[in-house]
């Protein structure tokens, strides 16, 4: 990512609320609304020289709205998933729909795209990872990883592509090997709904965020990897 972004307030953005928004690495900006809505921003540089951010376009076709949403690494495809259970990938470049993927009403709640953009993970209310293919025909996933007894309600794969993590309703974290589905890690530390995953930029430390207010950084190398815990202050 790159240039500096003057703090602005853009009122109306969407009907409703933003439930998801993304920042791609060729610093475009999508953002995801219960108004079944993808918008993305963009910069505009041609009246000043400190880049505004304008709505380049906008996707429809979700149905009850947007719930999550990843991009691929070089920007040009996103993955969303919508509270009717169905995944559209985009074409945010020619602004096409590559993809509709419906793999049933419970099946697809949180999801991430693989860097590459070849696959996408989504996390499922009966505590599966299903992994479907882009380029695949038809709905169903090309694999099915087990972590979980509980509500997935985040995943994320690593810069690398070689791991992907899952966050449950229970405060569970595991990291699995993306290619074979075996567990590598089981971290612990959370005692909520993990509802957010980031690896750093070089796969090697995960941060996880949960509703009991903390986040907690891991070493995915290690056994024991908890890096750092950091909490949150209640509310007054």
């Amino acid at each position: 990512m790159s240039g500096a972004y003057q703090t602005s307030r853009k009122e109306q953005a969407h009907e409703d609320s933003a439930w998801a928004v993304l920042w791609t690495n060729d610093d475009k900006i999508v953002s995801g609304s219960i108004d079944e809505t993808v918008k993305v921003w963009a910069p505009k540089t041609e009246t000043s020289p400190v880049p505004k951010l304008e709505e380049v376009s906008t996707f429809t076709g979700h149905f009850l709205g947007v719930v999550s949403m990843s991009a691929s690494s070089d920007g040009r495809l996103c993955a969303c998933s919508s509270l009717d259970g169905r995944l559209r990938i985009w074409n945010l470049d020619d602004k096409s729909l590559v993809k509709l993927i419906d793999p049933g009403p419970v099946e697809a709640w949180t999801v991430a795209m693989h860097p590459q953009g070849q696959l996408v993970a989504a996390g499922s209310q009966t505590g599966n990872v299903n992994i479907f293919g882009v380029g695949a025909q038809g709905d169903k996933p090309e694999a099915v990883l087990t972590p979980h007894n509980k509500f997935i309600m985040s995943v994320a794969y690593s810069p690398d592509g070689r791991l992907v993590a899952s966050g449950a309703m229970d405060g569970a974290v595991h990291v699995m090997d993306s290619v074979s589905g075996n567990l590598i890690r089981k971290l612990e530390g959370h005692s909520k709904a993990v509802r957010g995953l980031s690896f750093s930029p070089d796969s090697k430390v995960l941060l996880t965020g949960c509703e009991d207010m903390t986040v907690i950084m891991h070493d995915v190398s290690q056994p024991s990897g908890t890096v750092a815990t950091l909490t949150g202050v209640p509310p007054a």
